[in-house]
This record gives structure tokens, sequence and C-alpha cells, in this order.
């Protein structure tokens, strides 16, 4: 019998069932960065989960420390109602907090392409300086985000960032780098692909961030899994240099 999750979730739909049957197993380097880093003496004040999807790394991460606040974004309007669906199963309004926008470099409207209808599913990409009818997705980028909520989060403490976009978390990163320069940011869990891979490390390396190897080394790492598959998408964990 496999372990069960530490938070409730609505498995009716079969992607979410498939999510909660793999959680221990599909991401399991994404699992222990948050352990990590969440500990008691942790001095994470905040949590940012950009590309939430139904929120089951923003529940755990709440289940590992029930004191530190979460951002939950999601963009996708069916996904992000479950998201706030499951955050009420698990009575964690006071701790999570959603934002149905999609994060990238610059503020403004857009739309999304590439959205499977199968709830839970990823896919979605998001198209920005869209004007019409049609540009109906709001569009944030990471600094203005943390300064419109930062009465939410303490000041004082650092920020941990966990990115899976599928394809923008380049953009992502770029949206934040006001935050990064004033140090606030301790350490980013990205998924990374061959398309933006190189310019990410020159992203971090330019900040002097420096990828922590030692994840690598997990038993069940994702990107041994999708190595083996023919997949490109390579999980990748930075964190802040030693002050």
């Amino acid at each position: 019998m496999s372990k069960p999750i530490p938070f409730l979730l609505d498995t009716s739909n079969e992607i979410p069932k498939f999510r909660a049957d793999t959680f221990w197993t599909k991401e399991p380097e994404t699992i222990h960065w948050i352990n990590s880093n969440l500990g008691a003496s942790s001095e994470i004040g905040l949590v940012v989960d950009v590309g939430a999807n139904i929120g089951i790394y923003s529940l755990y991460s709440a289940s590992v420390n029930k004191t530190i606040p979460v951002f939950a974004v999601e963009p996708v309007p069916a996904t992000f109602i479950k998201l706030n669906a499951n955050i009420k199963l698990n009575l964690k309004m006071d701790q999570i907090y959603t934002f149905e926008v999609a994060l990238s470099s610059e503020s403004g409207t857009g739309h999304l392409t590439n959205v499977d209808p199968r709830l839970g599913s990823s896919g979605a990409q998001i198209e920005v300086d869209v004007i019409g009818d049609d540009a109906n997705t709001v569009i944030l980028n990471g600094d203005s985000l943390l300064v419109s909520e930062q009465k939410k989060f303490d000041q004082n403490k650092k920020v941990m960032i966990k990115i899976d976009t599928d394809g923008n978390e380049l953009d992502v990163l770029k949206g934040f780098l006001g935050s990064f320069e004033a140090g606030l940011i301790a350490t980013v869990l990205v998924e990374t692909h061959p398309s933006n891979r190189n310019e990410i490390e020159a992203f971090f390396s330019e900040l002097n961030f420096w990828e922590d190897e030692s994840y690598l080394k997990l038993d069940g790492h994702s990107n041994h899994r999708r190595e083996a598959k023919g997949n490109k998408e390579r999980t990748k964990v930075y964190v802040c240099p030693v002050v």
C-alpha cells in the first residue's frame, strides 16, 4: 500500500487521481526541496508556486510548515477553480493565497493557448500584449505580485519559488529580477527546457546563484525518468550566494 498524501485532494477526475497516486514518486526532488527549506527553523517567509495547477505542492508546503504563507499562481480558469476547491477542502484559505494570473517578465494582458480541457492537465501557454476581446488573462511580473501582496508575508525573511510553466520559465524569472537583486529570494526550483536552459543558467550566473546538484543524486529524480522516455525537460534547483 502506497504512503498516503498528507492533505485532502479531490480525485474524482483522471489527472488529479494520477497526481495523487504518483505524488511521492513523480518529483521526489520537489518534495525534498520543500522539506529542506520549510523546517521548524526555516528562514523562509513565503512560498511562491508558479503554475500551481490543482495545488498539490502548495498544499504539501502548507502541510510541512503550517505558518508560512503560500502564493499559488494559476491562470487556467477551470484549474484555478479546482485549486481553490482543494484549498477549501483542507481549510487552508488563511495560509494559501491564490492568484488567477499568468506571470511573465512584464505586466499586461494576453490570452492562453494550448489549453488542455482535461482537469488538472498542463501545457497551457500565455501570449502577451494581445489586444482585443480575447485578451482576458491578466499578466503580472513577479516583483509586482510581491509588492502588491507584501502585507501577507514577513519581509524580513526570504522567498522560495517553484516555477513550472511549460516553457516561459525564463520570462517568469525575469519578472522577479528586482526581488533577486534586493536579496529577497533564497532558492528556486525551476523546470527547464532546451529552448531556455542556457539562458536560465546565464540568468542565475549573473546573480551569483549556483545550481545545487546534490538534488540530482536523489533516487527517482524526475530528470532520470524523463531522460529514459526521451523527454527534454530537466528540473534544477538554484540557491542564493552565501553572504
